[in-house]
């Protein structure tokens, strides 16, 4: 539909005759603000405008439709009797397409209104596809940050497993016990009391985990932000590892300052960021062997957070095999990887750079001067009273 504006009846109609041989859908007002009101009600596929009129000029007009993200893209072609460079120039810096003067040209007037009119259609044309590719590019990430996170779990699997066994073997044992003192008649009040209260602890252990996990792995495609405690959130990682860097004797140095904030983010995605720091941590510190003759190094991974200024400063540090200068670069490119096939895709740092970039913050991962790796997120913190 095309909405002509004009005045005068006369140019209405005129306006109307030269557009009648291409059979647009053609509707017409004699004022400005009537001429808001029907754009508001019925949004036309383009504007021919003119700018003198009583009530309210059309630069006027063209400049409230500009203002509105629904109107915006609508051509508006000016039509005037005001042919000097300055008037043109003030059509074009409101948001006009074009400018015809009078007296019209019925051939130059179509022609200018079925350009304007293609270019409206080819512009819509390429804005679907930049939306659907967007979309296909947010699926994508998604998908990819889904496998990273089942990844992680697959690796850790063992630990967790472990984490549950323990428990697991306590309540066994404690219920052993529990029917030995029955039958012998020797199961006091407090003594089923005391064990069934531990029971419930190991119960609860065991539920704890397996509901994290589950959370944890829960594919969310939408994701939801929140105030998140960044030391809980170290807390929760750990959990899932601390089992596997216990038994393979790699030790844990926490300083955590209790003062170190909260952040606006997703907990479980700031988890998986934290997950694949310390992941690649131990994977270093394991790769790491000790000269011939030398006896090997303690292998240490230091983790902490600090307040500076406002932001939250998470650092996880090893004394691995550290980084070659030649790879630094690349560290953060998806699939690259510095580890074997069967230890990961290359994966988890491309998409905790996603994730740290979507928080607002940033990701810098390097070789320390005394060898091993530092990795350091810095996040924008919450103001204090909001979390």
């Amino acid at each position: 539909m095309l909405l002509i504006v004009d005045d005068s009846r006369l140019n209405l109609q005129m306006l109307a005759g030269i557009l009648a041989p291409e059979d647009y859908h053609v509707a017409m007002v004699k004022s400005g603000q009537k001429a808001l009101r029907f754009i508001q009600r019925k949004t036309p596929d383009l504007i021919l405008l003119d700018i003198m009129m009583p009530d309210m000029d059309g630069l006027e007009i063209c400049r409230q439709c500009k203002a509105d993200q629904a109107l915006r893209h609508i051509p508006v072609i000016f039509i005037s009797a005001l042919k000097d460079t300055e008037s043109k120039l003030r059509g074009f810096e409101v948001g006009g397409v074009d400018y015809i003067t009078k007296p019209f040209h019925g051939a130059e007037v179509r022609a200018r209104v079925q350009t304007h009119l293609r270019l409206r259609q080819l512009q819509q044309g390429l804005e679907e596809r930049v939306e659907e590719e967007v979309a296909r590019r947010l699926e994508q990430k998604r998908l990819l940050i889904q496998k990273s996170k089942l990844e992680s779990l697959g690796r850790l699997a063992a630990g967790i497993a472990h984490e549950i066994n323990q428990p697991l073997a306590g309540i066994s044992m404690g219920l052993d016990n529990m029917g030995f003192k029955i039958e012998a008649g020797k199961a006091t009040p407090d003594y089923l009391g005391g064990k069934i209260d531990n029971l419930r602890k190991d119960i609860e252990r065991i539920s704890h985990i397996i509901r994290h996990v589950r959370l944890f792995s829960r594919d969310q495609s939408l994701v939801a932000l929140e105030n998140v405690d960044v030391n809980g959130v170290v807390s929760d990682a750990l959990s899932m590892l601390q089992t596997q860097c216990r038994r393979r004797r790699i030790r844990l140095r926490l300083n955590l300052a209790d003062d170190a904030g909260r952040v606006l983010g997703n907990r479980y995605r700031l988890e998986q960021v934290v997950l694949n720091l310390l992941t690649n941590a131990k994977d270093a510190v394991e790769a790491k062997s000790a000269p011939a003759g030398e006896a090997a190094d303690e292998k240490e991974i230091r983790i902490s957070t600090c307040r500076r200024g406002d932001q939250v400063t998470l650092t996880v540090a090893d004394n691995g095999v550290g980084i070659p200068n030649d790879q630094v670069d690349r560290i953060f490119d998806p699939f690259f990887t510095t580890k074997d096939p069967e230890k990961g895709t290359g994966l988890g740092l491309s998409i905790s750079y996603g994730i740290v970039q979507e928080m607002k913050g940033d990701i810098v991962v390097e070789s320390a001067p005394n060898g091993g790796a530092v990795a350091c997120v810095r996040l924008p913190r919450m103001p204090d009273g909001e979390g």
